[in-house]
């Protein structure tokens, strides 16, 4: 059957479902739950006639959908395939679903006459089974018959829509026509009597009409009041606006449309004509009674014989898309024992009014309709605390009869979004729903393996639980990296693998993203602070949240302050941190991170307090400290090496054992030598910068730095007086290749042999009242100057410096 009439037709069952519901609560309310609750009923059932929405669970799509099974499973590695040899031609006229065209079956018959000669004559004497082949050629028509409507069945339905549809909107748009060729304009005192009971808050046009009979509102957009061209009372006009205008007020007529395009949809349904009346009538004694709760006995009676006058001289219902005063004399009965019988309700109906609707709107959503099995597996999400929620791999699964095979949790390959960082003993969480908003399943745990190294482990852990649709199991205790095959039961679906990783005690490094803030100087305070935002926390329940430079003289050194990420105070086991754990592994990488992007640092520290800081940094408070220094990390080889190729860092960071300075060797990595000229030359152009710089010659100053210094806001010197005190050059030292690779002389295409780096000390002192400058007074030790030339035969000269 094709879906969209699958739809249609469960819409269909399921809005007449509730119909018949509120119908037999219609006499048991009638006199009890306001007139306006019944209306909203209504509505509700004119909504579950028109709205497609559904829960997978719910009884029209169990009803529609449960029973479609796929026979064959498919696997998605080994799909099967079918064609006309392989399929079994054995037939069975038993089943409901079995079908065969009757002239194919004629067509053989005759091709097979020669070859069945003598079965014939075998069989030709048993007259008894005429009955049963006429039965079965009935069945063989009725299955033909319900094939060509399943064929033709949305085209049918298609012209049905179009049919009632046009029919409806042609005699609208007649009547409409009709209706505004013949309007004549209202008096004055009959404009002021409208315009009284609009007090100015609504636009509505009012209008008489010699060809009306009763007082009608027509338009969604600009409403319009139609009335008869009739001597009405003044009494008599204002009831008939106030009735007209709460039709306007409670959009009505948007109702009315909405009923009339559902009665276009499901045209083959005679209980939608039902409803239609029902919800018309309903839409008149709601507007009655929302006119007469503000009115006096007096008033109530008045309006009644409003309605017997004006149904004294309507004589046919004009249509269905607008809202008439008088639709038909036998409801009026209806409506003039509502008017009469009405009073304030009482808390308990209220109350129980609520309930009924909310009753209404749940059995709505329980029907549902027929929206199909999803074709989809669901996912799960893993969340713990303080971590992103990470999402599974689908594995193997079997969903709704199909089958579809998947390679091994073991030999899956993982994206970020699939690995959870949590610490050891911490508590997984695992659902089907990331958002409120998602659907939520309900799971049943089949299995659940873990794997180390490729190989299943077993600890020791409390038992899994589910509760409220979340699966919750503890991590490992040890630190590692393991792969999780969880295996969920889904009841009436089936079963699905899913797959993921968790990293106990160990962090994950954006290498990548991280490499960005390499910077030659432990000075450079912007990438440094960057560095460290952009590092994992070693701790889950810490935040980085200060960092302090020491750049004055070696060692040069960086800390790093971590406070507690929630308020309140650490009241486990401190100090936090012990050798040996696995928190300690993640500041030792931490470490070896930071000496691998900042050229220059030679000591790192992590500092910790127990509670939030109040947003000064307080170092007195911090008072576990873990101290790292650049030579804890030789056995890597030159680290500014290492922190350029990013491959190796992380084989280094994940624990694997890479021989980094043996790869150095083999590579010739820092062997490039300068002759003692050479080292001499840039040596004395050195000399001769801070000689021009304490003389203050400006021109002697740039004879000795590359071009990029003579712009017009270069600060070449200041009130200070600087003065050298020594200078040495080192061929290895790691700044060059920094320069080079990540520096200016990546800018300028500058080879490594053409810059050599100097260590330089010297002095700066103030003169007697003169403010200090950027400079602070003292000396400097271990002063970067870095020096650039063309080629071998071209002088060196001052490109950069600093720490």
């Amino acid at each position: 059957m094709n879906e969209i009439v699958k739809v249609v037709l469960s819409l269909s069952l399921s809005g007449s479902i509730l119909a018949l519901f509120v119908l037999v609560l219609k006499p048991l309310i009638r006199h009890k739950v306001s007139k306006s609750i019944q209306f909203l009923l209504w509505i509700v059932v004119v909504f579950r006639f028109l709205l497609p929405f559904s829960f997978e669970s719910s009884f029209i799509n169990e009803l529609f959908y449960n029973r479609d099974v796929i026979n064959h499973p498919i696997s998605s590695q080994n799909p099967i395939t079918q064609n006309s040899d392989s399929i079994d031609k054995t037939l069975d006229s038993t089943d409901p679903n079995y079908s065969i065209n009757l002239s194919e079956l004629s067509e053989s018959s005759k091709s097979n006459n020669s070859s069945n000669s003598s079965v014939e004559a075998q069989t030709s004497g048993f007259h008894g089974n005429v009955a049963h082949s006429q039965t079965i050629s009935w069945e063989h028509f009725i299955a033909n018959l319900k094939d060509l409507l399943n064929r033709y069945a949305l085209y049918i339905w298609i012209l049905g829509i179009l049919t009632v549809l046009i029919y409806n909107l042609a005699v609208y748009i007649r009547f409409i026509k009709q209706i505004k060729k013949s309007n004549i304009p209202t008096t004055d005192e009959q404009n002021q009597v409208l315009n009284n009971l609009l007090n100015g808050r609504y636009k509505l046009k009012l209008f008489l009409n010699p060809y009306v009979e009763t007082p009608m509102l027509i338009g969604v957009a600009s409403p319009m009041v139609i009335i008869p061209d009739i001597d009405f009372s003044e009494r008599q006009l204002k009831y008939i606006l106030l009735h007209e205008i709460n039709h306007m007020k409670r959009f009505d007529i948007a109702v009315k449309w909405l009923t009339t395009i559902a009665q276009s949809i499901h045209w083959f349904n005679p209980l939608m004509y039902l409803v239609r009346k029902e919800i018309n009538h309903a839409c008149e004694l709601a507007c009655d009674e929302a006119v007469i709760k503000s009115l006096s006995e007096k008033e109530k009676q008045d309006y009644g014989d409003t309605l017997i006058d004006v149904a004294a001289v309507g004589k046919h219902h004009i249509g269905a898309l607008q809202a008439t005063m008088y639709e038909e004399k036998k409801s009026l009965k209806d409506r003039l024992i509502a008017i009469m019988n009405h009073k304030k309700k009482s808390k308990a109906i209220i109350l129980l009014s609520v309930v009924l609707f909310v009753s209404v709107i749940a059995g709505a959503l329980y029907l549902g309709a027929g929206i199909g099995m999803s074709a989809n597996t669901p996912n799960i999400y893993i969340s713990a605390e303080y971590e992103n929620t990470k999402t599974a791999v689908i594995g193997t699964y079997s969903w709704n009869s199909v089958h579809a095979d998947s390679v091994s949790p073991l030999d899956m390959k993982y994206k970020p979004d699939n690995v959870v960082n949590i610490s050891s003993r911490q508590q997984l969480s695992i659902s089907t729903q990331k958002l409120k908003i998602d659907r939520k399943y309900d799971f049943t745990l089949k299995s659940l393996k873990v794997y180390k190294d490729g190989k299943k482990v077993q600890f020791e852990s409390p038992e899994t639980s589910i509760m409220n649709g979340v699966l919750y199991c503890q991590a490992p205790i040890d630190s590692g990296e393991y792969i999780y095959e969880v295996i969920l039961g889904f009841k009436d679906r089936g079963q699905v693998s899913y797959y993921f990783v968790v990293r106990v005690d160990m962090m994950t490094f954006d290498l990548n993203r991280i490499s960005k803030f390499r910077t030659p100087y432990v000075g450079d305070a912007p990438k440094v602070s960057d560095l460290a935002q952009n590092l994992p926390p070693p701790e889950k329940s810490f935040n980085q949240r200060y960092i302090s430079l020491e750049t004055n003289k070696r060692p040069y050194g960086l800390t790093m302050f971590y406070e507690l990420k929630y308020d309140g105070t650490y009241v486990s086991e401190w100090p936090l941190i012990k050798r040996g754990d696995g928190s300690y592994s993640n500041l030792q990488k931490n470490a070896l991170v930071l000496f691998c992007m900042i050229d220059n640092v030679d000591k790192v520290t992590f500092a910790f307090r127990k509670s939030p800081s109040d947003g000064k940094l307080d170092e007195a408070k911090y008072d576990s400290k873990f101290t790292f220094l650049r030579s804890d990390y030789e056995r890597y080889g030159d680290l500014f090496v290492l922190g350029k190729d990013l491959h190796r860092l992380l084989g280094v960071l994940e624990g694997k054992n890479i021989d980094i300075k043996a790869i150095d060797d083999a590579n010739n990595i820092n062997k490039q030598e300068f002759s003692n000229e050479e080292i001499m030359a840039a040596s004395a152009v050195i000399e001769e910068y801070f000689r021009a710089v304490k003389a203050k010659d400006e021109k002697a100053i740039l004879k000795t730095l590359t071009p990029r210094y003579s712009g017009p806001n270069v600060r070449l010197y200041g009130d200070e007086t600087v003065t050298l005190i020594s200078s040495q050059g080192n061929s290895d030292d790691p700044m060059r290749y920094s320069y080079v690779q990540n520096g200016r002389g990546k800018i300028n295409g500058t080879n490594v042999e053409n810059v050599i780096v100097f260590k330089v000390k010297y002095n700066v002192h103030y003169p007697k009242g003169v403010v200090t400058g950027p400079l602070n007074e003292g000396d400097y030790s271990d002063w970067n100057v870095i020096l650039v030339r063309k080629d071998k035969n071209s002088p060196w000269l001052i490109d950069d410096q600093g720490y």
